[in-house]
């Protein structure tokens, strides 16, 4: 019985040493994708990113645009709510009509996913020996040191072979509104047409694909079905227009060539 306990014991403790061992699976890392991997025209209602946030602003003559986007499951820690972590909420304001849009996505770059559980389980991650008894304290925070800048560089390289050749997918809607969203019905012209007759001026589904061939490259497919009014005056139709965009998004230039050593992104796995 007491021999049992003993190697019970000892399992619980070679798990803790182990679990203590492995760097924790971050939230957040590294993506080529984001928004400006789909074309302008349907920049306001694209939720095909990845990141925890997002921020765009464009400003132009004719199209002026500030738009977030924001993934706020990432940062949870349950293992539970599955294909919601990548539930993303879009906030965007084009000229005037607003936009609240959500996406639901599936992204097997992600550390959560069940490809990435099959890549860090196939990395055997170095163990911290413990301190030898002719060892002096300052040797042994020395190999620490070292140890855990090598674990943080096998964990920064497994990340890498997790977002290469990887899949992402969005299926999302965005309701959009005309500038005056509610108040009294009137007919400024005298038409006998009420003139803010509707507040939504469009509603858009759409589904979204990108492929990701390492960290430089990617390229995105999207469709979308937009059921949109040109004016909120009463007298219109809803007209149904269906859509698509391709891009390719390659990164061009990195400033510092050596960031995948620093410890800034051996930590935070930004560059």
């Amino acid at each position: 019985m007491k021999t049992s306990i003993q190697i019970i014991i000892l399992i619980f403790i070679a798990t803790e040493l182990k679990a203590q061992n492995e760097p924790t699976k971050g939230h957040i890392y590294n993506s080529i994708v984001g928004t400006n991997s789909e074309p302008i025209i349907y920049n306001s209602v694209n939720l095909n990113t990845y990141e925890l946030l997002t921020t765009n602003l464009q400003v132009s003559k004719e199209d002026n645009l500030q738009k977030i986007v924001f993934a706020p499951l990432k940062l949870v820690d349950a293992d539970n709510i599955g294909f919601l972590r990548e539930t993303r909420i879009n906030l965007a304001q084009n000229n005037g009509i607003s936009t609240f849009g959500v996406g639901f996505g599936y992204d097997n770059s992600s550390p959560f996913s069940k490809r990435a559980e099959e890549i860090f389980g196939s990395i055997a991650f170095p163990s911290l020996r413990p301190k030898s008894p002719d060892e002096n304290d300052l040797m042994y925070e020395i190999y620490k040191s070292t140890f855990y800048s090598m674990l943080d560089s096998i964990y920064a390289d497994t990340y890498v072979r997790l977002i290469q050749n990887s899949f992402k997918m969005t299926v999302a809607y965005n309701h959009s509104f005309f500038e005056i969203i509610g108040g009294d019905k009137m007919d400024f012209d005298n038409d006998s047409i009420i003139d803010n007759y509707y507040s939504t001026e469009s509603n858009n589904f759409s589904i979204g694909g990108t492929y990701v061939f390492s960290l430089l490259t990617a390229i995105n497919i999207s469709l979308h079905y937009n059921l949109k009014y040109s004016s909120p005056k009463q007298s219109e139709r809803k007209v149904d227009y269906i859509g698509g965009s391709f891009s390719f998004a390659q990164r061009i230039v990195v400033l510092n060539n050596q960031y995948r050593t620093t410890p800034d992104y051996l930590k935070s796995l930004f560059m």
